[in-house]
């Protein structure tokens, strides 16, 4: 696991982690490529997806090298990404099609 996985999956398990198990989801670290974390999600889709704001938000506050984080489900490839909001939200927004989608 490359140093910036292993500070997003520390952020994940320090803050959102419980609160994603409590809702019967899933969550970890895919990949981390440019900057761009990809997170996939397995369980319910109601357990990350009202979540993906937040999650956003404090793993960008506590990797601050991560610039965007995209959403995917188990054997969904990660999109390239397009020019991210500065706060993520197109990317998000297309992660919560894709998975709503599958």
């Amino acid at each position: 696991m490359t140093g910036l996985a292993a500070q997003v999956t520390a952020a994940l398990e320090h803050s959102i982690l419980p609160s994603v198990i409590a809702r019967g989801g899933a969550i970890r670290v895919a990949s981390v490529t440019g900057g761009v974390v990809t997170l996939e999600v397995t369980g319910s889709p109601g357990a990350v997806l009202p979540l993906a704001s937040r999650i956003q938000a404090q793993i960008r506050a506590a990797v601050p090298a991560i610039t965007a984080v995209q959403l995917i489900t188990p054997g969904t490839t990660p999109a390239e990404p397009a020019t991210p909001s500065p706060h993520g939200a197109e990317t998000l927004a297309a992660a919560a099609r894709r998975i709503l989608d599958a």
